[in-house]
């Protein structure tokens, strides 16, 4: 049966999607729930609030039968359209006649909670895998990205700097998931890129922080769960409930902040051997709970340039996990290993064995290496140190100090020792 609709009262419209057409520029999509509307009438647009968003006409009314968009002069109450005409509105926003003001109530849209900033790649390397490199290419494809994900957020700097303000793109999004996906399909279209460690978004009401706390879900075997206790209570998570799945497995419920989940679930199918599962949803904002212990260990770093050698990456193994393979380039100061203890060392990763007259040549090809540490768009986001910063090519993911000179890396660690003791 058809939908009983009202084609007679005033034009309303809920705004469920948007998405963006190479022609006609941004379409609010939804559902009309009365009236009528034609190309060129005039509506204005309120949030949930009540506020003002914009007042335009309609520029176009498309509307889709199947795979097939066919362009309307007009659409009535019922009709699942495409309009565009309107830069400023997003998902949520109501569509009305000019003169009414009719709020249709919908579900919030969950705030962001992870904050990362986008930049130039600025490394030794930059502009040799990836063909769009320039800040201007970066910010149109992420205009473009905006208009199709209401979740993202996107602050493009200070307009006064510039025709396209600063060069660092700050992206605010649910996750660090999100975000990874968002990086990981510029990555795949030939763009190069850096990215800054994950920030947490918080809320400040006076003097009080407030900060994003998740409602967590892990299913887990019994013999697992006093680890995921423990990677919970140092996150500064709350224990709520356990649920019995089968008699091996029980899904337990947490509530924990955004910033102790950043990680988490790495570490789990790691302890797990890729059995937990973990989900999570955003729940609320509440007071900020304290610091949080870092057990993260110091960084190998890459003392000059070159290629990276089977007999270079054999002398790094007893220093700690090992990112590179044999023929990699790197670079001074780019991140090639996690060390055993804390605080950075340099190491030579192109050091080569020297020939002698009683050393065969294919002695070298005997040497066996561990296998690298391959780090993923979002496994890089959630590792990534405060001082570094991860270069992204379509080719691959590199961390690396924001800083490459070692001298000048020195003169900062020793500044801020010096300041911590002034301060204690």
């Amino acid at each position: 049966p058809h939908p009983v609709v009202e084609t007679s009262g005033e034009f309303k419209m809920l705004v469920s999607q948007t998405e963006s057409n190479l022609y006609f520029g941004k379409m609010l999509i939804g559902r009309i729930q009365s009236g009528s509307v034609k190309v060129g009438e005039k509506l204005t647009i309120y949030d949930q609030s009540g506020d003002l968003i914009e007042t335009n006409k309609v520029f176009k009314i498309i509307r889709r039968y199947g795979m097939n968009q066919i362009e309307m002069q007009k659409a009535v109450a019922g009709d699942i359209v495409s309009i565009a005409g309107f830069e400023n509105a997003t998902v949520s926003h109501c569509l009305n006649e000019v003169g009414k003001k009719t709020l249709i109530p919908c579900l919030p849209i969950d705030p962001p909670t992870i904050s990362i900033e986008i930049t130039v790649n600025t490394s030794p390397l930059a502009g040799k895998e990836g063909d769009k490199i320039s800040a201007e290419k970066i910010r149109d494809r992420l205009i473009k990205e905006a208009q199709n994900d209401v979740a993202l957020k996107i602050d493009f700097g200070d307009p006064k700097k510039g025709k396209t303000g600063s060069n660092i793109f700050k992206l605010e999004g649910r996750g660090d998931l999100h975000l990874g996906l968002l990086v990981e399909k510029l990555r795949r279209e030939g763009f190069e890129m850096a990215v800054t460690p994950p920030a947490v978004v918080y809320k400040k009401e006076g003097k009080k922080v407030f900060e994003p706390v998740e409602y967590v879900e892990i299913e887990v075997p019994i013999d697992y769960i006093p680890s995921v206790l423990e990677k919970i209570n140092f996150r500064r998570g709350d224990y709520v409930n356990s649920v019995e799945i089968t008699p091996e497995i029980q899904r337990l419920i947490f509530h924990v902040p955004t910033r102790g989940l950043l990680g988490l679930r790495g570490e789990l199918l790691h302890e797990t051997r890729g059995i937990a599962q973990l989900k999570s949803h955003f729940m609320e904002f509440q007071e900020y709970k304290g610091p949080m212990k870092k057990s993260q260990k110091g960084a190998i770093l890459a003392s000059t340039d070159g290629q990276c050698t089977i007999y270079g990456i054999k002398e790094m193994e007893t220093k700690g996990t090992i990112f590179v393979r044999p023929g990699q380039r790197v670079y001074n100061g780019m991140v090639i290993g996690e060390h055993v203890k804390d605080g950075d060392i340099d190491l030579n990763p192109t050091k080569e064995k020297k020939l002698t007259n009683v050393r065969s040549v294919g002695h070298e090809e005997q040497i066996k290496l561990a296998a690298p540490r391959v780090f993923s768009i979002e496994e890089a986001i959630s590792y990534v140190r405060d001082d570094e910063i991860i270069e992204v090519t379509p080719q691959n993911v590199r961390i690396r100090k924001r800083e490459l000179d070692p001298s000048i890396r020195k003169k900062h660690r020793r500044d801020a020792k010096s300041e911590k003791e002034q301060f204690s």
